[in-house]
């Protein structure tokens, strides 16, 4: 029979469920100050306000999505013929869920971008509580991942004031710094492979039987390159190292490795190298698509 309070305590705090909706929603305000700005027809916001030009490059790629359907997207910059063997799956969620509701990218992008930020910030939760023991601590650790950086977009708010002068002035990089969790809520792309990639850790941190961790982790590795490439190959080596690193250690002490430690941080080493094997493969495979190579 279950222990009620243990039950309770493996559920996520009504607060935390508030409090992780709101990155992903207040990421949302210097969009709605563009519409709101926006004077038509001469002036009309175009949907985003850093890296225009990337953002409407996905727009593009999601309309392929949706038009060609199937998992890989087709490349809709070229008319040479090929297959299309991109697979981006962020992108092909926003292409799907246009072309079945009826909505239009731009709300689907921004829809599903709240949805992966409140799941990622969900994550980062089960994270700190894997972490940190003290209930403060764990609260204060949280909210400064939630909230501890990336606050330029009150600038926006501060109409005609000294500091929106400064703030327009600056590069539109700047304004939503892509370094903090909280700039990061506006890169939906981003965010979803983060979560991913935070599925993989908190697997491993449960230590489940071998065939799990390598398959379970491996997978979510891979589906973090495929939602967002960069994050997914930056995973490797941090993951690698945290596995790698508690090993080694006694080396620096002219011990020899213990087996205890090895047999905990081995799986994760053996997650990450199966990772990095199906991402080699993928990359062969594409490559085979002269306009992917």
């Amino acid at each position: 029979m279950s222990d009620p309070g243990r039950a309770r305590q493996r559920l996520l705090p009504r607060w935390v469920l508030l409090v992780a909706l709101l990155p992903g929603l207040l990421a949302l305000l210097p969009q709605g100050y563009g519409v709101y700005k926006q004077a038509p027809p001469g002036r009309v916001f175009l949907g985003f306000r850093h890296a225009v030009k990337d953002h409407a490059s996905y727009m593009g790629l999601a309309k392929s999505a949706a038009r060609h359907g199937g998992v890989t997207i087709r490349n809709p910059y070229t008319t040479e013929p090929h297959d299309g063997r991109m697979v981006m799956l962020h992108l092909l969620a926003v292409g799907q869920l246009s072309a079945i509701t009826g909505l239009s990218q731009l709300f689907a992008w921004y829809a599903l971008g709240a949805l992966a930020a409140w799941i990622f910030f969900l994550l980062a939760w089960r994270v700190v509580v894997a972490m940190i023991e003290a209930p403060r601590w764990r609260r204060v650790t949280y909210l400064l991942i939630c909230f501890g950086g990336g606050l330029e977009w009150p600038l926006f708010l501060a109409e005609g004031s000294a500091l929106t002068t400064y703030a327009r002035a600056q590069p539109a990089t700047s304004l939503h710094s892509y370094w903090t969790m909280f700039g990061a809520a506006q890169m939906p792309m981003w965010l979803a492979g983060y979560a991913l990639v935070l599925c993989a850790f908190l697997l491993a941190l449960r230590r489940p039987r071998l065939m799990v961790q390598l398959l379970g982790g491996g997978l979510l590795l891979l589906a973090a390159f495929w939602t967002h490439p960069y994050t997914g190959l930056a995973a490797l080596p941090v993951l690698g190292l945290l596995g790698v690193l508690p090993m080694l250690a006694p080396l620096w002490r002219w011990k020899l490795p213990d087996g205890y430690e090895v047999r905990a941080y081995l799986p994760l080493v053996g997650t990450v190298l199966i990772a990095a094997a199906g991402i080699g493969a993928f990359a062969w495979w594409a490559r085979q698509d002269p306009v992917y190579a």
